[in-house]
């Protein structure tokens, strides 16, 4: 029978072995006490160690998942700064006449994607925000932008719809309707707004006799 692995002082990871346990695991098997590259100290099987299933104390898989996010962050954040670019400057674009059409630009400050970078992690981003103008007339710029929820975008964006002093997101909030929906109603099908919020029974379009 051969004789049982010493792993003490043995590197596995980011995990150094420290000392072997005198209690058993389950099924008998050896408990080994380490100490992770991060400060933590853990138990764990000896079997996981040289079969290579444990590597650190959970930290590496953290940073593993860490790292994913933030590439995911920068390929969105390139997407938004590509967006601003095609709005302000290229002519054949959809939007391009509410934005550069009017006047709006992109600062200076912002004419390299890293500068944009740097200012979106040290103002807020998350990825579950979108970028803002705060003066809608105004330019994509720090002192103008801000990041704000879906929500908070369909309040301040100039194309929204009032009705008795509310913008049409709103309303849809507290009748529980969808906003895409009604605002298709309006924008695209020329229903009074009353009837687009069920406010009042939508009356069709007569045929001719």
């Amino acid at each position: 029978m051969p004789a049982p692995l010493d792993l003490a002082g043995k590197r596995f990871g980011k995990l150094v072995v420290l000392y072997k346990l005198p209690t058993k695991g389950p099924r008998g098997l050896s408990l080994w006490h380490c100490r992770c590259d991060c400060g933590n100290e853990i138990d764990t099987r000896g079997v996981y160690l040289t079969e290579r299933k444990r590597r650190s104390c959970g930290c590496l898989h953290a940073e593993t998942m860490a790292k994913k996010r933030i590439s995911y962050s920068d390929r969105r954040l390139r997407v938004i700064f590509h967006g601003m670019k095609q709005r302000c400057y290229d002519k054949n674009y959809q939007t391009y006449p509410r934005y550069g059409g009017r006047g709006i630009f992109i600062c200076e400050e912002w004419k390299a994607i890293d500068d944009f970078r740097k200012w979106a992690y040290l103002n807020g981003y998350k990825d579950n925000l979108t970028i803002d103008r705060i003066d809608n007339d105004g330019p994509y710029s720090p002192k103008n932008c801000r990041w704000v929820t879906d929500a908070e975008q369909k309040r301040n964006t100039s194309r929204n719809r009032l009705y008795k002093g509310k913008p049409l997101v709103v309303w849809c909030e507290e009748l529980g309707l969808i906003y895409q929906r009604v605002k298709h109603r309006v924008c695209n099908l020329n229903w009074p707004i009353e009837e687009a919020l069920e406010l009042k029974p939508h009356k069709g379009i007569r045929k001719p006799k």
